[in-house]
């Protein structure tokens, strides 16, 4: 009996070992043929190139509008970092709205891509002269900091200089809600170094 369970202890590990667990979306029961996910990927990246030169369209003839507004909240709910970063790039050139303050907290932060965190940050900045906005932000940084992914919050803290409009006693309550020794102490120097 003991020889039955550690041979398929044995073969579990080697086979987690050895073998790359395949990500979650090949898990799913395929419902196309992969002729047509192949060609359904292609596409994405042809709407990212597409929404990127819309991007710099929108830079250089400075519109603003609703449709544009919601085409930047569509991205920022996208489970794709890239396509959320273009939401990003796409809100940083309209005025701000609320949809997009709550999809940037929501959608972004929560994500667990830390290489949208500085762009993030860089966004918010334009959302916290309000003081219940900036609660809010403290509220989503404590969180994801306790409960988010430990990749995101090391970024969160390394890029929270940029959040320039965080007062010295927003900082005092982020860290009294933060449950982490490192974080609180990555925190507290933060606030030396402002």
């Amino acid at each position: 009996m003991k020889k039955v369970i550690l041979i398929g202890f044995i073969t579990f590990i080697t086979f987690h070992l050895f073998h790359r667990t395949p990500p979650r979306a090949q898990l799913r029961a395929p419902a196309q043929s992969p002729l047509k996910t192949k060609v359904q990927t292609k596409q994405n990246d042809v709407s990212s190139k597409k929404i990127l030169s819309l991007y710099q369209g929108v830079i250089k003839a400075k519109k603003r509008n609703k449709k544009l507004q919601k085409m930047a909240i569509n991205l920022l709910r996208s489970q794709q970092g890239e396509k959320k970063e273009l939401g990003l790039l796409i809100a940083s050139t309209q005025n701000p709205h609320q949809v997009i303050f709550d999809s940037i907290l929501k959608e972004v932060l929560s994500y667990y891509d830390q290489n949208l965190i500085e762009h993030s940050f860089l966004e918010l900045n334009r959302y916290l002269v309000n003081q219940k906005r900036r609660r809010k932000v403290i509220d989503n940084l404590s969180y994801n900091l306790n409960h988010g992914s430990l990749m995101v919050a090391q970024a969160m803290i390394k890029k929270l200089h940029l959040l320039q409009e965080l007062k010295p006693e927003d900082l005092d309550e982020l860290i009294s809600k933060t449950h982490s020794p490192y974080m609180r102490k990555s925190l507290r120097l933060l606030k030396l170094k402002r």
